[in-house]
């Protein structure tokens, strides 16, 4: 196979290794793709499901209150910190 992968292929061949009919190096072999990738769509299913999955899932653009949120507990402890 050649090209991108759609997500519903990566869905079906993440279902065939969890319910143990293929290993993740069959999946790779047919689909013509690195073991390393079968194993990132694996990871990306098994943290975020079928979102995980969807083509274009990484770098997201994130809000500024989202980015915000996210450091604020960092910056808290700082705060808190004395120099030396």
């Amino acid at each position: 196979m050649r090209g991108k992968i759609s997500p519903a292929i990566k869905q079906k061949a993440v279902m065939e290794i969890e319910s143990g009919r293929l290993s993740q190096s069959e999946v790779a072999r047919r689909l013509c793709v690195d073991g390393e990738t079968v194993r990132s769509w694996l990871t990306a299913y098994r943290s975020e499901g079928n979102a995980g999955l969807e083509s274009g899932r990484k770098n997201r653009i994130y809000s500024v209150q989202t980015k915000q949120q996210a450091v604020s507990p960092g910056l808290i402890l700082l705060r808190g910190t004395k120099r030396t």
